[in-house]
């Protein structure tokens, strides 16, 4: 699909009768009010190269950000962190910056950077970007051993996707704590009706099915079985990420009328560590 949204982009380019400015891969040149679309376009189906191709010759308001985005999508990191530097510092898309600092801190282990940048995301985006940025300084506390803190950054967070990996990661830690499964079911429960609010459906129904089947292995250890079979039969056995062997495994010892079906190559718990967090 890529490929042919790629060959349509450069058709329409062509039909345009675009003779001017960066060419693209296909030696379609790009006039310049179509450049901030042809780079996001381009970062979006991982096309670095193209992206690049385009920076340089690029104006207005969001040039810098872009520009930043396909240093870091080609390799050139250090190029990228100091556009983002910049941009950070400034009013413009400061947030989206921080943001992008906060996660490249974060694949360097760098938690202190991290929490930094991912506090002024928090602190000056919206949407998306803010709910994840308050979802890591939420996971920095549950990390640090204050549940009590995670929980309360987490408490103000909007429903949704964010939050409810940051409930199900509590829900883990309780889990290993407690000898009784309670508290990490109301946290599971909780996860549950936030993911509700997640728009991205593939997404939503990944992280539905994992909360799903953790809830029902802690009630089955908790001897609660009708609880369990509750949350095992609403699992989506046909998804790649249900952990196969696990339900199976559940139905089988909670119901012996149920025959359990074999399991599939590559869906054991190995493949699925979704006792640790998500």
């Amino acid at each position: 699909m890529g490929r042919s949204l790629r060959i349509s982009l450069t058709a329409f380019l062509a039909a345009c009768g675009c003779m001017a400015g960066p060419v693209l891969a296909g030696g379609i040149a790009v006039p310049e009010d179509l450049r901030p679309g042809v780079v996001r376009y381009a970062l979006a189906t991982g096309d670095a190269p193209d992206a690049v191709r385009m920076i340089g010759a690029m104006n207005g308001e969001e040039a810098p950000l872009l520009r930043a985005r396909a240093w870091l999508d080609s390799g050139h990191r250090q190029q990228g962190l100091e556009e983002l530097r910049r941009i950070a510092d400034s009013d413009t898309y400061r947030a989206k910056a921080s943001m992008l600092l906060g996660r490249a801190s974060l694949e360097q282990a760098d938690s202190q950077q991290a929490a930094r940048w991912f506090g002024l995301a928090a602190r000056y985006g919206f949407g998306e970007d803010k709910q994840e940025a308050l979802y890591h300084l939420a996971d920095f506390q549950r990390q640090a051993g204050a549940p009590e803190k995670a929980g309360k950054i987490l408490s103000g967070m909007e429903a949704g996707y964010w939050a409810a990996v940051g409930y199900g990661n509590l829900a883990s830690d309780y889990a290993q704590q407690d000898t009784n499964p309670a508290r990490a079911l109301v946290a599971l429960r909780v996860a549950l009706a936030m993911t509700e609010a997640d728009q991205e459906s593939d997404r939503q129904e990944d992280l539905r099915n994992r909360l799903l089947a953790r809830a029902g292995y802690l009630a089955y250890q908790n001897g609660e079985y009708d609880k369990a079979i509750g949350f095992l039969e609403k699992v989506a056995l046909d998804s790649p990420v249900t952990p196969w062997r696990c339900i199976s495994m559940g139905w089988h010892w909670l119901n012996g009328a149920i025959i359990a079906p074999p399991c599939r190559a590559g869906t054991g718990p190995k493949s699925f560590p979704w006792l640790m967090p998500v």
